[in-house]
């Protein structure tokens, strides 16, 4: 797309989010970095340590660092950064200041490495001083994202109430570890609130907000209307999914149920995909609904797997969940950086959708797709089968895959913001 046509359909075109709410660069930018080191660190853990993914290892300290390395670390602060620029452009309302982004980060980081450091020490005040941290920190950010979404004259919809479904379960998720952390410390008695904790972190905050924040995105990808697919549809499946597997705790028959109700909203989402991708009307096919499609696949394995081998499960929910991260990214920080130059060069500032067309690389949601393709099937191997080598390959892999992530958003971005400079001087 050449500078004359970009102009042309910024010039006809209709947002339905109002970009110029678009938060300073630094706060999604400080959340996405932290993000891919932590990823990386994850990555070594296995390489090193391959065998704490088999099944006498599951619960040792080892492995529980580094699983909430990737939760805590790498999906959490992932979805921190998306929420600051996508909640105040959806939402058309103030966004955060870079001064309480900031402030938010660094509370955020330094109650996740001390809760690291305390699980990886043993130590009895670093493990439930860097929980309230983390705990105090997503209280805050929570009542700013509910304020911007109560101030907000978007009319409540699908939309609006998973976001406050995702909010509402992060902050059930550390209420749960925070009670478990301070019998593990000693302070209190243990209670055994691990089902719920992960119900909380998986269901309501990883998958719901993701559920949420597809209904903007796969729109876009594909410049088709999603409201005729019934997006409501999967949430109200996982909401119901959610809910009951609270209540398994009492009523242990509820198990298969839940996987129907799960299998259902991930085919569900599937034929949504296939829907958008397929009556598409941008001028090329997006390649990202390959990685959106394969992660949605492995969160259908997930779901069958909730009935024979529950930690195969954790780990299927982890790729896809990887799998979205690494694909969405493709394509949002790719734009971020075009309207990051759109306001250098006083433009229209939805001439960055354009802009970020020719920032966008077609061949990097395939390569994020085979490598979270390869990742899964070592994994999984080592897993069924009981042996490391795989896992530590998967562990290679995963240490090498951001740094190729970046390497290929960078270079298509270099590339493209010369000849957008060259165009603009002329």
């Amino acid at each position: 797309m050449d500078i004359e046509t970009m102009k042309k359909h910024a010039g006809e075109y209709k947002p339905t989010i109002n970009i110029r709410q678009s938060p300073h660069l630094i706060g999604p930018a400080l959340f996405f970095v932290a993000a891919w080191l932590s990823i990386c660190a994850v990555g070594l853990s296995l390489w090193l340590r391959p065998s704490q993914l088999l099944e006498n290892a599951l619960t040792t300290n080892f492995t529980i660092v580094t699983v909430h390395m990737l939760t805590l670390g790498f999906l959490t602060m992932t979805m921190f950064g998306v929420l600051y620029q996508w909640l105040p452009v959806v939402f058309d309302v103030v966004s955060a200041s870079p001064s309480f982004m900031i402030a938010h980060f660094l509370v955020y980081g330094v109650g996740l490495l001390l809760f690291l450091l305390g699980f990886s020490a043993h130590h009895a005040m670093l493990l439930p001083f860097g929980a309230l941290l983390m705990a105090l920190s997503i209280v805050i950010f929570t009542i700013f994202a509910l304020n911007r979404i109560m101030s907000s004259t978007r009319p409540w919809d699908e939309l609006t109430w998973t976001v406050c479904i995702a909010l509402f379960s992060i902050n059930l998720t550390w209420i749960f570890g925070l009670a478990m952390v301070l019998g593990l410390s000693g302070l209190t008695s243990y209670l055994h609130l691990l089902p719920e904790h992960l119900n909380a972190a998986w269901v309501g905050w990883i998958i719901m907000l993701v559920l949420a924040v597809q209904i903007k995105l796969l729109p876009m990808f594909s410049l088709a209307k999603m409201h005729t697919l019934r997006p409501w549809l999967p949430i109200v499946l996982a909401l119901t999914g959610w809910i009951l597997q609270f209540a398994r705790r009492w009523i242990p028959t509820l198990a298969l149920p839940i996987t129907l109700i799960w299998t259902l909203t991930a085919l569900v989402v599937l034929w949504q995909i296939y829907s958008l991708s397929k009556h598409h009307q941008s001028p090329k096919w997006d390649t990202v609904f390959i990685g959106v499609a394969l992660g949605w696949l492995l969160w259908l394995m997930a779901a069958i797997e909730l009935l024979y081998d529950p930690s195969l499960t954790i780990a299927l929910l982890v790729l896809g969940a990887t799998t979205f991260v690494f694909t969405y990214q493709s394509r949002i920080v790719p734009f971020l950086l075009s309207l990051v130059m759109v306001r250098q060069i006083r433009h229209k500032e939805f001439s960055a959708f354009f802009m970020a067309q020719r920032f966008n690389s077609h061949l990097l949601p395939i390569i994020n797709a085979s490598l979270a393709f390869v990742i899964s099937a070592l994994i999984v191997w080592g897993m069924m089968q009981q042996i490391r080598e795989p896992i530590a390959i998967a562990g290679i892999v995963i240490v090498f895959w951001p740094l190729i992530h970046v390497a290929l958003m960078g270079y298509q971005i270099i590339v493209q913001r010369g000849f957008f400079l060259s165009r603009h001087r002329a």
